[in-house]
């Protein structure tokens, strides 16, 4: 109904999300301009006809937007190590992030993909990430690439499943 409302386009997808992983993570993708990034077995046929022409890399964990930032075509934060190797194999810069000190209900720790959104080159997080132990690195990789870093609150980054913008 929001979507409507504001008149934005959407797609419509196969697959039936649900609660197990097998059926909760067909839409868990990252795409940018040139790549899509997935557990391509899992990914549901209308997203790989939206990216059609892209380069497909397949991931080892399936829930890659809750894993992985994109901050260009050639540049990623995630918090997991699988997707750390796929990617430095594969020639992209990309800086590990640890999952512990990130906050979540019901788990032990959340993911980095969770804590953040990306718009117009100003990396928004949910959280300090000047108080996780990762942080100042962080911040030194995000400012060699000219990323603003906003910080919403004084506190641990929590996962809230991700920022997504509408507009």
């Amino acid at each position: 109904d929001l979507l409507v409302s504001a008149d934005i386009d959407y797609k419509v997808g196969q697959s039936t999300v649900g609660d197990v992983y097998k059926n909760s993570v067909a839409y868990n993708c990252v795409g940018t301009s040139k790549y899509f990034f997935h557990k391509l077995k899992f990914t549901d046929n209308e997203i790989f006809r939206l990216n059609q022409g892209k380069e497909m890399i397949d991931l080892p964990q399936a829930y890659t937007r809750c894993s992985l930032t994109g901050i260009d075509d050639n540049n990623y934060i995630t918090s997991d190590r699988g997707i750390e190797n796929v990617l430095k194999a594969n020639g992209f810069k990309c800086f590990y992030f640890s999952p512990e000190e990130i906050t979540i209900q019901d788990h032990d720790n959340g993911f980095f993909g969770g804590t953040n959104g990306l718009l117009n080159s100003k990396l928004f997080f949910i959280g300090n990430i000047d108080l996780h132990k990762d942080g100042s690195e962080l911040r030194k990789f995000l400012n060699r690439r000219e990323i603003e870093i906003i910080n919403l609150y004084d506190g641990y980054l929590y996962d809230g499943g991700g920022i997504f913008f509408f507009y």
